[in-house]
């Protein structure tokens, strides 16, 4: 009898260790730094911003985070990368738009719906559609005309097949039925140097690459991507006010976590990102870069995802672009 009490007591004390170390486990997350893998290279826009959330949220949790930089292959290897890394709270993955894109546009090692989680959608932002000055349009319907009237004899630039601009124009080309050239650069500031220089006479390229030439006139845009209109170019208009109704090509930034990150973690790291992004001083780096902050819930960043691998494969196919082998 005494031997079962002891027994029973022993069984008692271990299980009241466990659920005490777990529980002060999650108590103390983030106990070590956390990393944030950007998969393209530094010093481009998303990579600043990164930084600047990076920095936010190592004072608001007292602790230290990270920027990674694994850039290759369209954002592909650092995607591959995290999805190695243990899903033990301390790796996410800062990616955008091409995290849905990619399965419709190549074969991958991983599967970015099944082996990643939403954790938060932090910011969004346009393509936009700019035109060198002598391009005798001024408004996207002019240029719809113009297009039809004269079928395949205008050309555009962009930043690479099944690149994010690409697909904004490719699907712009089909819901507004018009027939407009692609022609391929070297990233987003070839395209928006090209156009400057006429070269081509229109273009498609991320807002941080075409901000600072519009606000000095050496180029013009004819219209956002976003279904709002963006905070650091107010004037422009959507496409879908400017005829070509329901368009929607939201360039976003995110982060996700690998399939098993703790959820009282990346429920930790939502409060403090909503909490960042409120924050004056990240709101004006955000706007600068060309970026509205977004922010809100786990649950509201999962619907969007699964609402864009639900969508592309169509979409992409609509638009003409094939999946490459």
């Amino acid at each position: 009898m005494i031997k079962t009490h002891l027994y029973r007591l022993y069984i008692a004390a271990v299980v009241m260790a466990l659920f005490t170390t777990s529980a002060a486990s999650q108590e103390s997350w983030p106990s070590s730094p956390v990393r944030i893998v950007v998969p393209y290279a530094p010093g481009g826009s998303i990579d600043i911003l990164a930084r600047q959330l990076s920095n936010a949220l190592s004072e608001i949790l007292n602790a230290t985070f990270v920027v990674e930089n694994k850039s290759g292959a369209a954002g592909a290897i650092g995607t591959q990368y995290v999805a190695s890394q243990p899903a033990d709270g301390y790796t996410f993955l800062f990616t955008t738009v091409s995290h849905t894109l990619a399965p419709s546009l190549r074969d991958l090692p991983f599967d970015p719906q099944k082996d990643f989680v939403a954790v938060i959608n932090v910011a969004d932002s346009p393509q936009v559609l700019i035109r060198n000055p002598s391009l005798k349009v001024e408004t996207l319907q002019e240029l719809i005309n113009m297009a039809k009237s004269q079928p395949g004899k205008l050309s555009y630039g962009h930043s690479g097949h099944g690149a994010p601009a690409n697909i904004a124009m490719e699907l712009l080309k089909s819901k507004a039925d018009i027939d407009i050239l692609g022609i391929p650069y070297k990233g987003a500031g070839p395209v928006v140097t090209a156009v400057r220089a006429n070269e081509v006479p229109l273009g498609m390229a991320s807002l941080p690459a075409v901000a600072s030439l519009l606000s000095s006139g050496q180029i013009a845009a004819l219209g956002v991507s976003t279904p709002q209109r963006n905070k650091l170019i107010p004037q422009v208009p959507t496409f879908a006010e400017s005829g070509v109704p329901g368009y929607n090509f939201n360039t976003w930034l995110g982060l996700v976590a690998k399939v098993g990150t703790p959820k009282e973690d990346m429920a930790k790291l939502v409060d403090a990102t909503n909490e960042a992004l409120a924050n004056p001083k990240i709101l004006k780096a955000f706007t600068s870069q060309g970026f509205d902050t977004v922010g809100g819930t786990s649950k509201d960043f999962e619907l969007m995802l699964n609402d864009e691998f639900a969508r592309w494969p169509a979409l992409l196919k609509e638009a003409g672009i094939e999946k490459q082998q």
